[in-house]
């Protein structure tokens, strides 16, 4: 039976993304599988089916998204994501694909392999597991392109740094919505701040002492919409760096990708799985 990828990805928020991946996975029909996958959504995948081998590719590649295998037949693949962070010229994000849970996964692995992966995926890996990583890439490589293009910081103070802290700014004019999503990441260790709109985000986000690590935003909203959020959040130098999970329940994701520059996206309803993986992922550890 043929699997038809074109269908599967169609109108996917990781779709054209083209980013530099690589698989690592010893099971060469499922690492084809899966770069097959990855390609008709649009990017650049190399296959590396040992720790050695993956290594040796990332030298050369620079991949910016690396699915990896974490029962190698050589290596342990927490060691391998030990060795490309070490060795890396950019800053690849990492997704552990395991047969185990993520808890045994960081427990087994060590600090250091623990620091090393910035998402844990318990095979089968699900689409939107993948979709998750991907998106979640695609907006950090546009931050830093904004980066580059910034102004330099004024009186408004420093910036705001990732991984500073473990508060959430959720902004959603649903009230609803905007209550589940802030009692769900306060269950899993996080301080929430919400607000109804762009305005008051940027009202409350101007006179915090400390930033969030994340911001949720929804697209959709009155007084200022999320688009115009992104706009007025990049022109300010203290909140600039914040990075943006943007949700919506908006058709046209492809548009959507490009009226709100560097944020990453999750379709509504919300895969809250994918989401805390998003949120974990730029913040501080739980202490």
């Amino acid at each position: 039976m043929s699997i038809d990828f074109k269908q599967m990805t169609d109108g996917s928020p990781a779709d054209r993304a083209g980013l530099r991946v690589l698989v690592v996975e010893d099971n060469q029909d499922a690492a084809f599988l899966l770069g097959e996958l990855l390609s008709a959504c649009g990017h650049e995948v190399k296959l590396a089916h040992t720790g050695d081998e993956a290594i040796s590719v990332a030298d050369a590649y620079a991949p910016e998204v690396v699915f990896l295998d974490i029962g190698l037949p050589d290596l342990d693949g927490r060691d391998v994501a030990v060795r490309m962070r070490e060795r890396a010229i950019n800053e690849p994000v990492i997704a552990a694909l395991t047969g185990w849970t993520a808890d045994r996964t960081r427990s087994d692995g060590g600090d250091g392999g623990e620091r090393a992966v910035d998402f844990h995926i318990v095979k089968p890996a699900s689409f939107e597991a993948l979709q998750a990583v991907l998106a979640f890439a695609s907006g950090r490589e546009a931050d830093d392109r904004a980066a580059t293009n910034r102004a330099p910081e004024g009186e408004q103070g420093p910036a705001c740094r990732p991984h500073a802290s473990r508060r959430v700014l959720v902004v959603d004019d649903d009230d609803d919505i905007r209550a589940g999503l802030a009692e769900f990441l306060e269950d899993h260790g996080f301080e929430v701040v919400t607000a109804r709109d762009g305005r008051d985000a940027l009202d409350k986000l101007t006179g915090a002492d400390v930033c969030p690590c994340v911001i949720i935003l929804d697209l959709m909203m009155p007084n200022m919409n999320g688009k115009q959020f992104r706009e007025e959040q990049l022109c300010h130098p203290r909140l600039a760096d914040i990075p943006v999970v943007l949700i919506s329940a908006h058709a046209d994701v492809a548009g959507t990708r490009r009226d709100v520059p560097g944020a990453a996206f999750l379709p509504k309803p919300l895969d809250m799985g994918a989401l805390l993986q998003m949120v974990r992922a730029h913040s501080a550890p739980s202490a």
